[in-house]
């Protein structure tokens, strides 16, 4: 395996450089953490989700003549929405019966929907909107900042704790931007270093070696080392993984069984890569163990691909819905009730789309969309913000569903409320902090 310092420095770790080869030995310098720690998880939907084929007034008579009926919440029929709760107007609001996960949550009071939200400066470009998102930033080139809101965030907390940044996928997103101590892993079990199991001590020695310094390129690469070892000794890595033969890192011989130490997608340099959807039920497993076994977890990235539905939608939409929302219910559930009301759970897409189905079965990158956030101490059960209606003079630019709250609203609430964030104005600058009501 190739690995430069450049490469170590894009998943620095908060460890200490004089734990390297210190093996069973958790990072002393930190304090350990719990798993009834406050935990901020922030799920990205990369791509823009259709949030009015997942949310929405299914009697708006704009809706029914803006879109065919698979491009649409159903009010009857085997495929009919799911009647809700507390929507924005007297309308029949429903969920798309493909998130009947969600909704089982959202009944239960623990999940909240702020519609109509989204970035205000309008852009409808992936790379722009996303950027801005991770940013934390305002409108358009005006509100650019030098690093992401969760740095900013994790900046001002000063978490104490061994390992409290982590992002679920092969490298950090821009919400990191400035962080040098975020870790990112497809999964803890498969966290480390890959090769031969007859050369993977000699090789991590020679590794460590190269990271001896005080420079912050050598303090980086230690630290990450150091992380490598400590999750190692904490939590059982997957069975069969690594290459070679020979019992390597405590595992019995034959194919696939030798090394058992973690890949090293953490290591690799780059943009953050969508995560496909086999891997979230790992990946919030992932966060589960690190929380258990003390590792001080506060924030976690998850991001989540998929959501650019300019054809197919129905076919392509309805599954993406299923899997990601079975995935979350299905973790949230298996968790403590301690836990659950130390935990917070974002979910956020870029833009939305179109209110106007185009021609390919599909609908292009829009404005104003839908957030949520599920929680043990979240106000849920209902939904917020102020509905801007679908009529075409009420629509951004005549075409798009349009913003009434700023994304920056809900998030800004969020750290402030459960996440003891002290000044939510210096994450996000010039925010007003008239909180919707939702923690």
């Amino acid at each position: 395996m190739n690995l430069n310092r450049r490469q170590f420095l894009t998943t620095a770790a908060a460890a200490g450089a004089g734990f390297l080869g210190l093996r069973n030995t958790p990072l002393a310098y930190a304090q350990s953490g719990s798993a009834n720690d406050h935990c901020l998880v922030v799920c990205f939907l990369r791509g823009g989700m259709d949030g009015l084929n997942v949310v929405a007034p299914v009697d708006d008579a704009d809706y029914i003549a803006a879109r065919p009926t698979g491009l649409r919440i159903a009010p009857n029929g085997d495929a009919a929405g799911l009647s809700i709760k507390n929507g924005l107007t007297a309308q029949d609001w429903r969920m798309s019966a493909s998130v009947g996960a969600l909704k089982e949550l959202y009944d239960s009071g623990q999940l909240a929907m702020i519609h109509a939200t989204g970035l205000r400066n309008g852009s409808r470009s992936h790379f722009e909107a996303q950027d801005l998102i991770d940013q934390g930033a305002a409108e358009g080139q005006t509100g650019k900042q030098k690093s992401g809101w969760l740095t900013r965030y994790v900046q001002q907390m000063q978490f104490g704790s061994e390992l409290p940044v982590v992002s679920l996928g092969s490298a950090s997103p821009k919400s990191l931007l400035g962080w040098a101590d975020a870790v990112a892993m497809q999964s803890v079990e498969q966290f480390g270093l890959t090769g031969n199991a007859q050369v993977a001590d000699r090789f991590e020695t020679m590794l460590a070696s190269f990271y001896t310094g005080t420079d912050p390129i050598a303090l980086a690469g230690a630290k990450t080392l150091a992380t490598m070892n400590a999750i190692e000794a904490r939590i059982p890595r997957s069975e069969g993984f690594g290459q070679g033969q020979g019992n390597g890192r405590g595992q019995g011989k034959g194919k696939n069984k030798g090394n058992n130490k973690r890949p090293a997608e953490a290591l690799l340099n780059g943009t953050p890569r969508v995560q496909n959807q086999g891997a979230l039920p790992g990946q919030l497993s992932s966060i589960s163990k690190l929380r258990e076994e003390g590792f001080g977890l506060r924030v976690a990235t998850v991001d989540i691909g998929g959501w650019d539905h300019h054809y197919a939608e129905e076919s392509r939409l309805r599954p993406l819905l299923q899997n990601t929302t079975n995935a979350l219910h299905a973790w949230w559930t298996g968790l403590p009730a301690a836990t659950q009301n130390a935990t917070t759970v974002v979910l956020i897409s870029e833009f939305g789309r179109r209110v106007k189905a185009n021609q390919s079965a599909g609908t292009d990158h829009g404005h104003g969309n839908v957030m949520f956030v599920l929680g043990g101490g979240i106000a849920g059960g209902r939904m917020y913000g102020q509905w801007p209606g679908l009529a075409t003079e009420q629509l951004d630019n005549q075409v798009d569903l349009a913003i009434t709250t700023d994304y920056r609203a809900v998030l800004g609430e969020v750290l402030a409320r459960r996440g003891g964030c002290p000044d939510a104005s210096a994450v996000f600058p010039g925010i007003e902090k008239s909180w919707l009501g939702l923690a």
